[in-house]
């Protein structure tokens, strides 16, 4: 091989080498711009405005209810990666009390003037799961680790029995109820379960290289088996409308977020304008009441008609 061959060769292969750099560059970006966790927000709100839809207004559709699976667990998971990210975690969580409360007081009103016998003025809405597996966070992240684990036992095996048992409530104004909480177990082992994925990832793996892919792939196993965990533990799933034979089959729907949970990046979307960014920031935080709100309006003047 003469000189002239032999740098021939080196130079195609360097142009080779140069243009896989670029196309590896070209896809790592596209990546970080498409599943980043402004993206999974956007398809978490679209899939829970979908679901309202559904469960209230069109309640024969079922199509809609299966798009709505995607939206707690994409939520879920948003928050657990939440809490690493936010400068004040206390803050963060006093955010997702003071949500459960605003919108129980009107929720357990409506329920209770609707006088249905099929939904209970008790039904607890999904702030409250996301406040108590936020709750075991903050109590692992500040208080002691035993702690935090005798709460999570506490609470992990209070939903199984009024989830098991259907407990139920005797009160003078509501006759006897029943006590339910959205999404049950489930919901409430979502937040805790993708958070201690990232935790455990961050513990026995130290570089950085890798630790969003394992902290995805973890992450994705615990749904797995929260999914599985769910489906098989309970005859019957506590939710406003469904019983278990319709609503556990849907929830199986909620692996539909697994691609979306896998290609997740850190990387952060900036917005440049301030007011901007604040008015996203405030309709993902309000997006859950006004689709309820709205909804429920609709539904009401189209019965009116």
């Amino acid at each position: 091989m003469n000189k002239k061959t032999s740098y021939n060769s080196w130079e195609n292969l360097y142009k080779t080498l140069k243009l896989k750099n670029k196309i590896d560059y070209c896809i790592n970006n596209l990546n970080n711009k498409l599943f980043n966790s402004m993206t999974l927000k956007i398809i978490a709100l679209i899939s829970m405005i979908i679901d309202h839809i559904g469960l209230i207004i069109f309640p024969e559709i079922i199509t809609l209810r299966i798009i709505g699976r995607m939206a707690l667990p994409l939520y879920t998971f948003i928050i657990a990666f939440s809490f690493n990210k936010t400068k004040n975690s206390d803050l963060y969580f006093i955010k997702l009390f003071l949500m459960f409360i605003c919108l129980q007081i009107p929720t357990t009103w409506f329920l209770y003037l609707q006088k249905n016998p099929t939904i209970s003025p008790f039904y607890m809405n999904i702030f409250a799961n996301l406040t108590l597996g936020s709750a075991f966070v903050i109590f692992y992240q500040k208080f002691n680790k035993i702690f935090s684990l005798i709460y999570f036992i506490f609470i992990l095996f209070f939903l199984i029995f009024i989830q098991k048992y259907n407990i139920s409530i005797i009160t003078k104004f509501a006759g006897n109820q029943r006590f339910i909480i959205d999404y049950g177990i489930f919901g409430f082992l979502l937040i805790p379960s993708f958070w201690m994925a990232k935790e455990l990832v961050f513990f026995f793996y130290n570089e950085n290289k890798h630790q969003r892919l394992f902290t995805n792939i973890l992450s994705v196993i615990f749904f797995l088996i929260l999914i599985i965990f769910d489906y098989f533990l309970f005859w019957k799933i506590d939710s406003i409308t469904s019983t278990r034979s319709t609503l556990n089959e849907l929830e199986l729907w909620a692996l539909i977020d697994i691609p979306f949970i896998l290609l997740f990046t850190d990387y952060k979307f900036n917005i440049k304008n301030v007011y901007v960014e604040k008015t996203i920031k405030y309709l993902f935080w309000f997006s859950y009441p006004l689709t309820i709100g709205i909804t429920v309006l609709i539904s009401i003047i189209i019965q009116n008609k």
